[in-house]
């Protein structure tokens, strides 16, 4: 046997030693201390959690110009049925409101929209017309502000304002007030919450619970379930029928804020079936 060899195994049985000793030691703590041990292996355990796979809608915030939001991000908007009245439910005095509070800095709601170009199969076949056409978003929530500020620098409504101290006057539509005030304007930033979301269920869920602000009626409630047949029928049976002179007489003269056909045709449709 050479030198070399002698050495090796000389050294390989004292390396054998050391870890013999060590396991024993480890094994004499486990039962010296079990509750200790057992702690640090939930502790180990634990750390290997990724918690964020519990989220099921990430969102990334984001500081935009108005005017890249009108002209980039606002056209790739989709108000899907399901979630969107056909028309804003804002008043033009509540618009104009929002546009004084948002060239004054007082108005930092986000705006909230769900890209929809990452979806599974059931949420790719629900936009495809819309994934088609170039929309790559659904608004959440912030129709109201996002259509407010489109339409004031379109010139569909006029602002009136003046500072406290009367050093600024502003009276008439966006292209009839200062250059200046307008570039400052469109400059201004709002913030947009992008969420990722993959699924109709839980695009359903952001939306309810991030509504414009106000109550949802028991309506827009039920719309929000996208692919529900009993909102289907609904929102098919009320649109065939408001055209119809008696229908949409009779549908006008209830006091309902939102959604009036939808949800006087479920209502009557509940008592039909009661």
């Amino acid at each position: 046997m050479s030198t070399v060899t002698r050495i090796a195994k000389r050294r390989q049985k004292e390396i054998d030693a050391v870890l013999a000793s060590a396991a024993e030691a480890a094994l004499q703590e486990v039962n010296n201390n079990p509750e200790q041990i057992e702690l640090a292996i939930e502790k180990a355990v634990e750390d290997t959690v990724n918690w964020n796979q519990i989220v099921i809608a990430p969102m990334e915030s984001k500081d935009i110009p108005i005017e890249y939001f009108i002209k980039t991000v606002f056209p790739t908007l989709y108000l899907d049925p399901s979630f969107q009245v056909e028309k804003t439910r804002w008043t033009v005095e509540k618009e104009q409101a929002y546009i004084v509070n948002l060239f004054l800095g007082l108005a930092r709601s986000p705006l909230s929209i769900a890209d929809i170009t990452h979806g599974d199969g059931p949420m790719r076949k629900h936009f495809q017309l819309q994934l088609q056409k170039g929309y790559t978003s659904a608004t959440a929530d912030g129709n109201n502000r996002g259509n407010a500020a489109v339409r004031f620098v379109n010139n569909e409504f006029p602002i009136e304002y003046t500072s406290p101290c009367g050093r600024f006057n502003l009276s008439g539509t966006f292209s009839q007030l200062p250059k200046g005030f307008q570039k400052m304007f469109l400059s201004k930033t709002i913030t947009l919450h992008v969420y990722e979301v993959r699924k109709l269920e839980t695009l359903s869920e952001l939306f309810i619970g991030l509504n414009d602000g106000e109550p949802l009626n028991n309506q827009e409630i039920r719309n929000a379930y996208i692919g529900d047949p009993q909102s289907q029928f609904v929102r098919l049976l009320a649109s065939s029928l408001l055209p119809c002179s008696h229908f949409h007489s009779a549908v006008h003269s209830i006091p309902l804020p939102r959604m009036t056909g939808e949800q006087a045709m479920s209502s009557w449709l509940s008592g039909c079936v009661a």
